[in-house]
């Protein structure tokens, strides 16, 4: 199995399986059953990448597919998870606890479970935040 993600120069629409970076802040494309990672990294500016429960084969993601994922998120003190999280817990438990566990490193961490919409994360003031 593959869950290959790519770089997107537009921090404002981070699409699914994309990540982005910006000074200031990020936004991703709509959630339906997606979630985010939001990371204030190591050098100060906001990293984000949108997490959908498919892989490249269309099959339901797997452990060794969040492993390789969790791998490339980068270093810092503050991360969030925003978007479907109840929905991954209920439905790809095992996956979804990898990418908890990584971002439960940080030490500021948060989890924001919403429904449909689209979210995305700011700096203010220092802190990481999620938008709107």
């Amino acid at each position: 199995m593959t869950y290959t993600i790519v770089q997107t120069k537009d921090t404002e629409h981070i699409a699914e399986k994309q990540w982005g970076q910006n000074p200031t802040q990020i936004m991703f494309t709509m959630f339906t059953s997606c979630i985010g990672v939001v990371v204030k990294t190591t050098a100060g500016n906001i990293w984000g990448l949108h997490l959908v429960m498919t892989n490249d084969q269309n099959d339901f993601m797997t452990p060794d597919d969040m492993r390789s994922v969790v791998a490339q998120i980068p270093g810092g003190e503050q991360a969030f998870i925003i978007g479907q999280i109840r929905m991954w817990q209920d439905n790809l438990p095992q996956t979804y606890k990898i990418l908890e566990d990584k971002i439960n490193t940080y030490s500021q961490r948060n989890f924001y479970n919403r429904n449909d919409g689209i979210y995305g994360g700011r700096i203010q003031n220092g802190n990481l935040l999620p938008r709107p």
